[in-house]
């Protein structure tokens, strides 16, 4: 489930039993596998989407390890973050990468 029908569902869960809940906005997010690759995107990254929000976009991608230097089985990750310019607020971010996080076969 997401998280953003984990929050509205247990907001509902709330304002049912007399509790009345606000949920507010919720940022977008998705992952997914395909064969050996990973990817997953959170909140805004589209610079046209922000614009249209009012927001004056910059984007930095960087590519980092997937585990710690001394930890076997890592693998290149890219990462890109997008925050507004003038405020340097976080607004999105986007990874992707081959499968991590499990020891290798």
């Amino acid at each position: 489930m997401s998280n953003k029908a984990n929050r509205h569902g247990r907001a509902i869960g709330q304002t049912v039993t007399g509790n009345p809940t606000v949920v507010g906005p919720a940022a977008g997010t998705a992952a997914v596998k395909a064969f050996d690759l990973e990817a997953a995107t959170t909140g805004i990254v589209d610079h046209g989407d922000a614009e249209e929000l009012g927001f004056d976009p910059i984007t930095n991608t960087i590519e980092a390890g997937s585990r710690a230097g001394h930890y076997p089985g890592g693998s290149p990750i890219t990462i890109s973050l997008t925050a507004d310019r003038e405020t340097g607020r976080l607004l999105g971010a986007s990874m992707v990468g081959k499968e991590g996080g499990r020891p290798p076969d």
